[in-house]
């Protein structure tokens, strides 16, 4: 499978994380229900420096159930909810709820 990816990665052995928070019990903490999938990928024909790796982050520990995020009222009215966990690398995209993609496409545009 080809996974687009920023033309900066180094050439090496990743952990893709992906993960989806549901939102229904997130009105207190420790509410949020995470449901997490990893993927070990590896990069071929990357750049041979490590320099543009970004540093990554630990987990368990990288997010806390207080988080902006994590920790909202779904039934307050809100402008525009914050994505929590680390900063995505640079060229990497997120997907928001209602977006995907369709069949087997390459990229997922909004529906």
């Amino acid at each position: 499978m080809d996974i687009p990816r920023p033309a900066d990665t180094a050439a090496g052995v990743y952990l893709m994380r992906a993960e989806v928070i549901a939102l229904r019990t997130v009105s207190s903490a420790g509410g949020a229900q995470s449901y997490i999938s990893c993927y070990q990928i590896t990069v071929a024909g990357g750049i041979a420096s490590v320099a543009a790796t970004p540093a990554g982050v630990q987990f368990p520990g990288a997010l806390k159930a207080s988080d902006p995020g994590i920790l909202i009222n779904i039934h307050a009215k809100t402008e525009k909810r914050v994505d929590p966990g680390p900063d995505m690398v640079p060229g990497g995209t997120m997907k928001q709820a209602g977006s995907g993609c369709d069949g087997r496409a390459k990229t997922c545009s909004q529906r």
